[in-house]
């Protein structure tokens, strides 16, 4: 279950730097169920969170 999770955050983590844009992964995340799949909305808010999180940090690198 770890590693899952791990790939999960992995997976959304790519997605996000590629794109820059929280907007824009979670529209890629849906088109791509079968590679970006969540258990429960639960996890997709804790996903969430760490998607925001990430765009915080670059924000702060970026100035």
């Amino acid at each position: 279950m770890q590693v899952k999770l791990h790939l999960h955050i992995i997976n959304i983590s790519l997605c996000f730097c590629q794109l820059k844009r929280v907007h824009d992964c979670f529209k890629v995340l849906l088109n791509q169920k079968e590679s970006c799949h969540f258990i429960n909305i639960m996890e997709f808010l804790f996903y969430t969170l760490v998607i925001v999180h990430q765009q915080r940090i670059l924000s702060l690198l970026e100035e």
